[in-house]
């Protein structure tokens, strides 16, 4: 069914400028590997991206060709069109606009990059290859709404093809290659969870979208969607010029993009930019080129000016600064104004000299004048046809400050602060915790669990496919044609699937005793500490975490399950003790916590972790406090969840119910002095009591 619905037009959306600049410095350039909007449900997002398809102009493609090549010569080519270009004919052509493929959560490698008909392989047919997103996607733009929570092989897999330009598939000793050279846009919810930073290093540019808070432009956003909802065909007609001359502009500025200039003196300011900043590698100096060079071509210049530099590092900076997984993102506005008010006072200074110099030498400043002239000639019939600013660069190419002014503090060639995060987790260490493997075939992401897997994963055997497949084990497939028929004639019933093995996250949900046996000594101390390394662990695991604390005489889910390890580590730095202590209660909260996540991931590899002395002193139905307790450690292990206990009872006489959770939900067990370096026992001389097996 075709729904004739047309979208929001990009020129209607109401603020956002940062997003929708950035979308459209994409646009123009697709060398700036596109862009990702980090920003809450509801703050136009998807619908900016949406909405861009329609700035893309429309582009010549080859007619025949499955992969949207360009027919012109200097683009690539795949072996189709090249061959047609080998023999001296012209590739036919049709004018279409570029397309926005969207890439769905669910997908596939297969369907991402492409996959081979086996079948047609093994019978010697030579169209054996399907195309994938990949090849659809070519020239235009590739839209993953909730990246994050992609799998990191897809994601690699669509990094890898931005970077080279090229799709390699390679199956079964058969390699087919093709162009593939898309934007790429991801949008995400932080709340869901982080970006990886090797991953976000490779995205060129960065927008963290926050809500409208101004009345008057809320109000403006739901007149305008109103409006559009009342008849969304005429509203989108209202602003049919401004697309237009909007897509003109773009064009425009595609067309003098390689003849934006680039300034020393603004080369060496995206330089100390990155080194103040502490920014690894190059690729973050190479993008704020490019990027001030095309908000310089998208403002109808053919010169760059210090504002754009700026401009440019507030799209390429703040996702690549080096910083904590738990610190909050800070806004890099100040130092960045620190670092170009100390190149303006370099500027400065350098001029000075070299005007000393040509009082020295009255000749040599002459000359290097006229050089710069033969360098960037202005032709004024040019500037008069195009209608644009083909200006020289102001002197100083920015907005130079007086030096002294404005905040001083720090300097702006130091190193970011890096920021402890509670000096008890310095000397903490993570419990090596393994996860059984089990026999179902499980989907996700992640870096802890061993799990039987399709389509991605290291092969380890095969199975008769209990549907359509593309991940064909060849020699079982061949060994069962053999088996049934004496000799190799594959068909449909002879096919056989790979069973994979990779890793994937776990859900751990803690349950954490904040009772006020635990707020004696440093136990809650060196617990959040042993919480912190478990939720640093968690973080570079990939996993999801809940927390739920006891106290008093209730049990409180603090956090749901979520992706967001920061969230887990805001409601864990701050827990108040005190009170008596509700174990069975907090281990029933936890369970339910944990069955609730199962009931909507089927995929969910579950693990309880309870960080408690064991002391408990309340009855949740006013029955045996013992018996409550074993009866959920043996429900806890009745729905195969993994438990893992951390024993936080320092005296030599053991008076809690520890035992009796470890034996009766089959858990895994730690003391917490095993999880507390020796430097750090030695410092504060608690602890040091081994518990007996």
């Amino acid at each position: 069914m075709k729904v004739n619905r047309k979208i929001l037009p990009f020129t209607a959306i109401v603020g956002q400028d940062l997003l929708k600049q950035a979308l459209i410095l994409n646009a123009i350039n697709q060398d700036l590997m596109g862009v990702i909007i980090k920003g809450q449900r509801g703050t136009a997002k998807s619908m900016a991206v949406r909405a861009m398809a329609e700035l893309l102009p429309e582009e010549e493609f080859s007619l025949e060709c499955p992969y949207g090549c360009s027919p012109e010569p200097g683009w690539p080519h795949c072996d189709i069109c090249q061959g047609v270009l080998d023999e001296g004919r012209k590739l036919k052509t049709e004018r279409r606009k570029l397309s926005v493929v969207t890439l769905p959560l669910s997908a596939t490698e297969d369907k991402i990059v492409g996959s081979i008909n086996i079948e047609k392989a093994l019978k010697g047919k030579t169209d054996v290859f399907e195309p994938g997103l990949l090849a659809k996607a070519n020239r235009g733009i590739i839209y993953i709404d909730e990246i994050n929570l992609l799998d990191d092989n897809l994601v690699d897999i669509l990094l890898d093809s931005a970077a080279m330009g090229v799709n390699i598939v390679e199956r079964e000793g058969i390699s087919i290659a093709h162009p593939s050279r898309f934007i790429l846009v991801g949008t995400m919810n932080p709340e869901e969870g982080e970006l990886r930073p090797q991953l976000t290093d490779r995205l060129g540019l960065y927008v963290d979208v926050k809500g409208i808070e101004d009345l008057d432009k809320r109000v403006e956003i739901i007149d305008v969607m109103e409006e559009f909802d009342a008849d969304n065909q005429t509203y989108h007609d209202k602003f049919e010029n401004d697309r237009k001359m909007l897509v003109d502009k773009i064009n425009l500025a595609k067309s003098i993009l390689n003849e934006v200039k680039l300034q020393k003196d603004l080369k060496q300011l995206i330089a100390k930019i990155c080194v103040d900043f502490g920014i690894d590698g190059h690729r973050a100096d190479i993008l704020m080129s490019r990027c001030s060079k095309t908000i310089a071509a998208f403002d109808g210049r053919k010169y760059v000016e210090r504002p754009d530099v700026e401009m440019a590092a507030k799209f390429i900076i703040p996702h690549r600064v080096r910083r904590d997984p738990f610190d909050e993102e800070e806004p890099i506005e100040q130092k960045l104004q620190q670092t170009v008010r100390e190149q303006n006072q370099k500027d400065s200074d350098d001029g000075e000299q070299r005007e000393e110099n040509s009082e020295e030498n009255p000749g040599q400043g002459q000359d290097e004048e006229q050089d710069r002239n033969n360098n960037n000639p202005e032709n004024p019939q040019e500037k008069k046809d195009n209608d644009i600013n083909f200006n020289k660069p102001p002197a100083g190419s920015g907005n130079q400050e007086e030096p002294g002014k404005g905040d001083n503090s720090g300097s702006g060639s130091q190193q970011p602060e890096n920021r402890d995060n509670g000096s008890e987790a310095n000397f903490m260490m993570s419990p090596g915790i393994e996860i059984k493997r089990d026999r179902k075939v499980k989907t996700g992401r992640g870096r802890r669990a061993r799990t039987l897997s399709t389509h991605s994963g290291k092969y380890i055997k095969s199975r008769k496919p209990k549907s359509d497949t593309t991940d064909i084990a060849i020699d079982a497939t061949i060994r069962s044609s053999v088996a049934v028929k004496g000799k190799i004639d594959v068909d449909t019933q002879d096919f056989r699937e790979k069973v994979r093995e990779k890793k994937k996250a776990v859900t751990t949900v803690f349950v954490v005793d904040a009772s006020g046996s635990m707020g004696v000594g440093k136990r809650m101390e060196f617990a959040r500490g042993a919480l912190l390394s478990m939720l640093r662990d968690s973080y570079q695991k990939r996993d999801k975490v809940g927390f739920v604390i006891f106290k008093d005489n209730k049990a409180n889910i603090l956090l749901k399950p979520t992706s967001s390890i920061n969230n887990a580590y805001r409601k864990m730095k701050n827990i108040p003790t005190g009170g008596r202590t509700p174990l069975s209660n907090g281990l029933l909260s936890g369970l339910k916590a944990m069955m609730d996540e199962m009931i909507k991931d089927k995929n969910c590899i579950p693990v309880i972790v309870l960080v408690s002395d064991g002391r408990a002193n309340v009855s949740k139905n006013g029955g045996g406090i013992k018996k409550e307790i074993i009866t959920v450690s043996r429900e806890i292990k009745k729905r195969n969840i993994n438990l893992v206990v951390i024993d936080a009872d320092d005296a030599r006489m053991k008076l809690g119910y520890i035992d009796d959770i470890v034996r009766s939900g089959e858990g895994i067990y730690f003391h917490l002095n095993q999880l507390i370096g020796r430097d750090f026992r030695k410092s504060v001389g608690i602890f040091t009591e081994e518990r007996s097996k």
